[in-house]
């Protein structure tokens, strides 16, 4: 995409006729970046390298621009005429009232030698614009001149991805620019010539549980010919900053949960505060943050080398500053793929397939030296990751579901168990799993994280719980979720051997033994009952998917005897 605008002007400055009324403001510096990485930083949405622009959106006519000036949260919006817009060599525009004042503002890139040689001026006309500016000549000059400081700055920081610091927050800020930015990591010559929402599905509104899916329609500058699609999702949480609770402040949780449950008067305080806390939840959906980095790193460092029936991923950001995180990938839709829930009757021929997946999934990094080398970074259930969340804040997450939710106490009193007991019986079986063989896990495989396509194949949605653990984690959860009661009592022995032979197929020396595996089958359900589905606010997936998922695995830890002791 060469980006020229079609002004006759393009190559020089408006200098005016009247020198009278023409001042001008210029500076010059190089800077030891790549002009392509300053050209992505500079056409990203949001300029927080600049002491006086919050961002720079050009309109789909390329005649036309948004200019938004410090001021107010978002910027104050000034529209400008594009006069240049040259990839990686200059970007320029005009605004103002003619004849009064008016400025032709420009940065140019010059390749010189190891790095790139920057102006960045303005050019100022009219009356007001003669008479103002030179006066403040020398303090715009050093304003300007710190920008390009700034600019390497900022661009040196993003690596070959800048578009991590300018992941959109709606429509208003989805642009060619940011999306050919995003991509550009994976995909450097592709060129896009627009992109635009075409619908999707928000965090907490039945479909999508804890994060935004938004759906793009894109145009590219070749014509389709780069092999991207012309439809992706971009997956994202569009909430406010300022809504959002990060680590630090989970671990302040925690800290103040565990100091008010010492005294009675303590406990009482914290069941309010957990109920409201709860209450936040459900009208601000979110998850913590370490779930959204995990999934980033999924798509972006662990997805390109597995074989198995996932997403397509594009590109996969995040900035840890804001909290905003942004991953592209396919529309399944596009595949024809069915998205079933736990009120669906599941067959046993698709938990056959899903078995198969996971299998696949398992195989790949069985016993790796791998988990303890350069994937050592993936959490287990029992560190890193959300462990420190579920930890120290699920009983009382769960004590307050049920507190304000009936359904649930209803559904959880056949398993016949006090909550503590419960809790403390599941973390057991969580450290006792660490003794097992480890491999790479999806780590949340309830139905819902499933697809199915038309050729009778299943897939693996949502890594945002991505752990080593034991396969049974991912197996156990899968089975339970996916398939009704009835069909699970008669067929989870079966299904169960199937996987195994399925793990054995796929090169794993050392398969566990059936019945092995089914003892560890039947204390795992503990994770999915209290992890899975009694901490999350009905609110994610609506009541009844919730229910159905709660009614599942409840009668599967009766029929297993889950809390009972060891067979």
């Amino acid at each position: 995409m060469h980006d020229e605008a079609p002004e006759s002007d393009a190559q020089a400055p408006t200098t005016g006729t009247s020198a009278g009324r023409v001042a001008r403001i210029h500076s010059d510096l190089w800077v030891d970046v790549d002009a392509a990485v300053l050209w992505r930083t500079l056409t990203s949405t949001r300029w927080d390298w600049s002491g006086f622009m919050v961002g720079f959106d050009v309109a789909p006519d390329r005649r036309h621009a948004t200019l938004r000036l410090r001021g107010l949260p978002r910027g104050i919006p000034i529209r400008v005429r594009l006069v240049a817009h040259e990839r990686e060599r200059e970007l320029r525009w005009v605004g103002g009232i003619p004849g009064v004042f008016t400025g032709e503002h420009y940065l140019r890139l010059h390749r010189d030698g190891a790095g790139t040689r920057i102006e960045h001026g303005e050019v100022f006309e009219g009356v007001l614009g003669a008479r103002a500016v030179p006066p403040l000549a020398d303090r715009l000059t050093k304003l300007y001149a710190d920008d390009v400081v700034r600019l390497a700055e900022s661009a040196r920081a993003g690596g070959t991805n800048p578009a991590a610091a300018n992941i959109p927050t709606g429509a208003h800020d989805l642009t060619a620019s940011w999306l050919e930015c995003a991509l550009a990591e994976r995909h450097p010559g592709v060129r896009v010539r627009a992109a635009s929402l075409a619908g999707g599905a928000r965090a907490g509104d039945g479909v999508a549980s804890t994060a935004d899916r938004l759906a793009i329609d894109v145009e590219y500058e070749d014509g389709g010919q780069s092999g991207l699609p012309a439809r992706m999702l971009l997956k994202t949480i569009v909430l406010s900053g300022g809504l959002r609770v990060g680590p630090t402040g989970f671990r302040m949780l925690g800290a103040t949960i565990d100091g008010l449950g010492r005294t009675a008067v303590g406990r009482s305080t914290r069941d309010v505060f957990m109920r409201a806390m709860t209450r936040f939840q459900e009208r601000f959906p979110q998850a913590p943050d370490a779930m959204y980095e995990t999934e980033v790193r999924f798509y972006r460092d662990v997805r390109p080398e597995l074989t198995l029936e996932t997403p397509a991923s594009y590109a996969a950001v995040r900035d840890p500053q804001t909290l905003r995180f942004g991953v592209l990938m396919e529309d399944l839709g596009l595949r024809g793929a069915h998205f079933p829930t736990a009120e669906e009757s599941g067959s046993v021929e698709s938990m056959r397939a899903l078995l198969d997946t996971l299998a696949q999934l398992h195989a790949q990094l069985w016993q790796s030296p791998r988990l303890s080398g350069d994937l050592s970074w993936v959490p287990t259930s029992t560190s890193g990751g959300m462990f420190e969340i579920f930890h120290g804040l699920g009983r009382e997450l769960i004590r307050a579901q049920l507190a304000l939710y009936p359904f649930k106490r209803r559904l959880l009193a056949p398993v016949g168990h006090e909550l503590d007991a419960m809790w403390d019986a599941m973390w057991a079986t969580q450290r006792s799993m660490r003794d097992e063989p480890q491999t790479l896990l999806h780590g949340d495989t309830h139905v819902g994280n499933t697809y199915r396509l038309p050729d009778g194949s299943v897939g693996l949605l949502d890594w945002q719980l991505m752990m080593r653990g034991c396969f049974i984690h991912d197996v156990t959860y899968a089975m339970v979720s996916g398939l009704p009661v009835e069909v699970r009592r008669r067929e989870e022995r079966a299904l169960l051997a199937h996987y195994l032979a399925a793990l054995a197929a796929r090169g794993v020396a050392d398969v566990p033994s059936l019945e092995h595996a089914f003892e560890l089958h039947r204390r795992a359900v503990s994770w999915g009952l209290l992890i899975g589905w009694m901490i999350t606010p009905p609110q994610n997936y609506g009541e009844a998917i919730t229910s159905a998922n709660l009614e599942r695995l409840a009668a599967a830890a009766v029929d297993l005897g889950t809390f009972e002791p060891r067979r």
